[in-house]
């Protein structure tokens, strides 16, 4: 049997990486605020927090997806073509994790990089997505591909294509 070398919909891992996501991106201080109606006061002073703030759902489904595929594939090189999301520290936390990046912000990765890889590589795309001829090429490589385009960014790419 040969091996899937392209997957859109996560591993179902969800669980083994919980408790990563929640060291690094929960916040007792919010959760108390939120128990409290969104308002904080002390000293005179009153913070409201909105309702809604954080990461878009697409954005934490392609930094699930990212924590899942280190757990997925531990002995294994990952790259990603360029930065995750819009969020530093986000990018330096992949990077702590081991995952390398082919570019940093809007270039894209520069033709030798595609070269470097080897059919054992996972690649992640990017929750903004990638250009089909970085798919193509890394289809060409016989990489594994680990799209985690936002499903709202593919709806805005098929309405441009028609």
């Amino acid at each position: 049997m040969t091996e899937q070398k392209y997957f859109r919909k996560g591993f179902k891992m969800r669980e083994n990486v919980q408790h990563l996501l929640d060291r690094d991106y929960r916040s007792e201080v919010v959760d108390r605020v939120r128990e409290n109606g969104n308002v904080f006061e002390a000293d005179g002073l009153t913070i409201r927090l909105a309702d809604e703030f954080g990461f878009c759902y697409g954005v934490d489904r392609a930094v699930d997806y990212a924590f899942q595929t280190r757990e997925k594939f531990p002995g294994r090189r990952i790259f990603i073509t360029g930065d995750m999301i819009h969020n530093v520290s986000m990018n330096d936390r992949l990077r702590e994790m081991g995952i390398e990046f082919l570019s940093t912000g809007f270039e894209g990765p520069p033709e030798e990089a595609f070269e470097d890889l080897s059919p054992e590589d996972v690649v992640l795309l990017p929750a903004f997505g990638a250009p089909i001829d970085w798919v193509e090429k890394l289809r060409q490589k016989e990489c594994v591909v680990v799209d985690t385009t936002c499903g709202s960014v593919l709806s805005v790419w098929k309405r441009v294509t028609r």
